[in-house]
């Protein structure tokens, strides 16, 4: 399956598709096809829901571009529901 336009697309025979058994399993399946936003995912949901760009910037393991990257990807997929706020300061 892929996401389409409208929705998820079937791309072969049903028997094919693997369908996760638990909630987990699903977020997990589609956190591994964000790629490079899965570890930005993860640290947004380890910090909660709403969280400072810099506190982010300041626990990420990357650089500025990536971390924006992994941003721009996440804010962009489906069911998106980590936001950073400007600043801890504001």
């Amino acid at each position: 399956m892929n996401y389409g336009s409208f929705g998820l697309d079937l791309k072969g025979p049903l028997s094919t598709v693997s369908i996760p058994d638990t909630l987990q399993d699903s977020l997990m399946a589609r956190l591994d096809q964000l790629r490079a936003a899965k570890e930005v995912a993860q640290l947004g949901a380890v910090l909660g829901r709403e969280f400072a760009y810099d506190v982010l910037l300041a626990i990420a393991p990357m650089d500025e571009a990536a971390l924006q990257d992994g941003l721009r990807r996440r804010a962009c997929s489906p069911a998106s529901s980590i936001s950073p706020i400007s600043s801890a300061t504001s």
